[in-house]
C-alpha cells in the first residue's frame, strides 16, 4: 500500500488539444514529484488523433467510454473507477467531467478543483445551471486567464474567492532546447 496522496486528473476526452496537452504535463509534473497519479477520461473517439500515446507508461489511465451524460453503465463504471482508486485530490477539466466528478464527490470524500479554460458564451441553459447548483462542490474553480475567471464568477454566481487565476504554464526548457535543433536562417519568417 502506497502512502503518497492520489490525485486523479479527469478530462471529457484526450483528443488532441490544449487542455489535453496541459494534462500530459501535469501527469508528469505529479508523478515526479511524488503523487500517485492516475488519468481518467470520459469519451473515446477512436477514429479521431489523441494523445494518449504521450502519456508516461507509468501512469495509470481509465477510458471510462461514456456516451452521454444519460449512459447509467457510464455513470457505474466512472464510479467504479473513483472507488477503486480513492484519490485525496480531483482536477477536473471541461463541462461534462466537472458535472460528473462533482456528483461523484457527493458520494465518495474527495477534494475536487474544476478548471475552466474558455468562456462559454453559448452554453445552454440547462448547463449553466448544472455549473452554477454544483459549484459548491469543488473547493476551487481554476481559471486559466483573468477573463475566464471574471466570466466564470458571473455566469456561475460563485464568489470571486471561489475562482484563481493559473494560467497554462509554457515549458521554456522545451522552447530552448527546440531552438538549438534549428539555425537562426530556418527560424526566420520569409515575408512575401
Amino acid at each position: 500500500m502506497t502512502n503518497k496522496p492520489k490525485i486523479i486528473i479527469s478530462v471529457n476526452d484526450f483528443l488532441v488539444g490544449g487542455a489535453q496537452k496541459l494534462i500530459v504535463d501535469q501527469l508528469e509534473y505529479f508523478y515526479k514529484n511524488g503523487y500517485d497519479v492516475s488519468l481518467v477520461t470520459l469519451m473515446d473517439f477512436n477514429e479521431r488523433a489523441n494523445l494518449y500515446h504521450l502519456v508516461p507508461s507509468y501512469i495509470k489511465v481509465y477510458r471510462i467510454n461514456i456516451k452521454s451524460s444519460y449512459d447509467i453503465f457510464g455513470w457505474v463504471r466512472l464510479f467504479r473507477v473513483f472507488k477503486k482508486v480513492r484519490p485525496d485530490v480531483v482536477f477536473s477539466h471541461l463541462f461534462l467531467s466537472n458535472m460528473m466528478v462533482r456528483i461523484i464527490s457527493f458520494f465518495l470524500s474527495f477534494r475536487v478543483f474544476t478548471v475552466e479554460q474558455n468562456t462559454y458564451t453559448n452554453k445552454d441553459r440547462k448547463s449553466i445551471f448544472i455549473d452554477r447548483l454544483l459549484s459548491g462542490r469543488s473547493e476551487k474553480i481554476i481559471a486559466v486567464s483573468d477573463e475566464v475567471r471574471d466570466f466564470t464568477i458571473i455566469q456561475q454566481r460563485i464568489k470571486p474567492n471561489k475562482c484563481i487565476v493559473v494560467p497554462n504554464g509554457v515549458d521554456v526548457k522545451a522552447i530552448e532546447k527546440f531552438k538549438k535543433t534549428i539555425s537562426k536562417k530556418e527560424s526566420r519568417i520569409k515575408k512575401n
